[in-house]
């Protein structure tokens, strides 16, 4: 499709429509009405058609589309008995044609009321914020759950409406934009993490919005769906949390697959300050604390714990330091429910001048 973008300026000029006036009017940016009078962006078909219905225009002075007749009359009552008329002299054939004919249009309208009433039914009770914008990012539908979320009642209107009408100004033009990004290019947004427009930035939510294409595969509007994972963000920032305390606590976890595997899967960085390693050697190396970190003296009688099986709950052994220097360590056994298995878990604690302290 080819677009004449000096013929948008002209006839702007002659409607004396300024920039202001005629985004208000046509529902877009400034930004898009500036890549459209300057050649950066082609406007849709969609778009074009709108132009040129505000500037009094035939379709064909802006671009060399034709422009559509659209007849005034339904394709019902009279129009359709002179069609089958003259399809069909024979008044009985033709009777029993009219008859076929009206029973197709009202099973038609049958599958179309049963549809309503499902999408209806989806649209009230999913959970995920759901809507649908026209050409001209006007809403055209939305469910409860987007409703609620800004509390209004569910029979709420938003067709018509703009993110204006809904949100502050700054998440009404950020969502704007967005939705306009994707309307523009037809590229998706899948699954983007933000906060969830009109909740005051206390919720999250997976953000995906996707291009709704017509029949002849040309943007039509956009879908917008969010999931709140408000709950979900909230739970690994209390992880997160939890993960620094350890790091920073004076005491080791190790935790370990149950056995025979007895993998190593969880240990805290907090054992560099005790042994002189980073976690992830040990992570990377089954045997590292065994062979690197265990005293000589003492690595017999781990060894056997382990092709054992069999630890006490508390046990005290010695580990050398990288630069050689002897500490001892108290291990305690703990078992935790870990997925759907046992996880076999144990804290380290330094206890060095603990045990000079009882031999001195």
């Amino acid at each position: 499709m080819k677009f004449y973008t000096e013929k948008l300026k002209f006839y702007r000029k002659k409607e004396r429509l300024s920039t202001g006036e005629f985004c208000k009017i046509a529902g877009i940016g400034r930004t898009t009405l500036w890549k459209w009078e300057n050649s950066k962006k082609i406007p849709t078909e969609a778009h074009v058609r709108m132009i040129a219905h505000i500037l009094n225009v035939s379709v064909s002075e802006l671009s060399d589309l034709e422009e559509k007749e659209i007849s005034e009359n339904a394709l019902t009552g009279g129009i359709v008995d002179s069609w089958l008329s003259l399809a069909d002299p024979n008044e009985k054939k033709r009777i029993i044609l009219e008859e076929e004919f009206i029973t197709k249009i009202r099973q038609q309208q049958h599958e179309l009321r049963q549809a309503t009433i499902v999408i209806k039914a989806l649209l009230a009770t999913m959970q995920t914020l759901f809507y649908v914008k026209d050409t001209n990012l006007k809403y055209i539908t939305a469910n409860a759950a987007f409703l609620k979320n800004l509390s209004l009642t569910s029979g709420y209107r938003v067709s018509g409406k703009d993110d204006d009408d809904f949100f502050p100004v700054q998440e009404a033009k950020n969502n704007h934009k967005e939705d306009e990004e994707v309307l523009l290019s037809g590229n998706p947004i899948v699954k983007h993490e933000g906060y969830i427009p009109g909740s005051r930035k206390k919720k999250w939510g997976l953000i995906s919005k996707l291009p709704i294409l017509d029949s002849n595969e040309k943007i039509a509007g956009i879908v917008c769906t969010i999931v709140d994972i408000t709950s979900r963000k909230k739970d690994e920032e209390i992880r997160q949390l939890l993960e620094n305390a350890l790091n920073n606590s004076l005491d080791v976890i190790w935790l370990r697959e149950p056995p025979p595997s007895n993998k190593l899967i969880y240990v805290s960085e907090s054992v560099a300050s005790i042994c002189g390693y980073p976690a992830k050697d040990l992570l990377e190396n089954k045997d590292f604390w065994q062979e690197k970190c265990v005293h000589p003296d003492d690595r017999e009688q781990q060894i056997k714990y382990r092709n054992s099986k069999s630890w006490p709950h508390i046990r005290r052994y010695r580990i050398v330091k990288p630069d050689g220097e002897i500490r001892w360590i108290e291990s305690s056994i703990f078992y935790k429910d870990f997925i759907d298995q046992k996880c076999v878990g144990c804290i380290d604690r330094d206890i060095t001048e603990q045990v000079i302290s009882e031999k001195g």
